[in-house]
């Protein structure tokens, strides 16, 4: 697979971490805790503010991801590994959702750092 498909599955997560931060949102009943229950102890507007915030960055890595140079593939590598770590952060709210973030985004990581 080239730089094009992982940018495509870049952007897939980056709108995945949007829906979660609308989620967040707008339906703050879906989490399995509270906004106390988390590692950040927040409210949920902060708490879904976040993940908007890092899901526009995610999606400006992949255009740049896309458009190839060094930068795109390394600017993308730090997104993706600072989500990781952010989804580990949500993680106590809604397990399955981080989860499947968490295995997409290392996918993408080993993908990025393979070549």
């Amino acid at each position: 697979m080239g730089r094009r498909e992982h940018s495509v599955q870049l952007l897939v997560v980056g709108i995945f971490d949007v829906i979660q931060g609308l989620v967040a949102l707008f339906r703050a009943d879906v989490y399995v805790v509270g906004a106390s229950g988390l590692v950040l102890s927040t409210d949920w507007t902060t708490g879904g503010c976040g993940p908007i915030a890092w899901g526009a960055v995610m999606i400006l890595a992949a255009a740049s991801l896309y458009a190839g140079g060094g930068f795109g593939r390394w600017s993308s590598i730090l997104a993706v590994a600072i989500n990781v770590i952010a989804q580990f952060a949500f993680f106590p709210a809604y397990p399955l959702w981080s989860l499947l973030v968490i295995g997409a985004s290392l996918v993408i990581l080993w993908a990025l750092t393979l070549g």
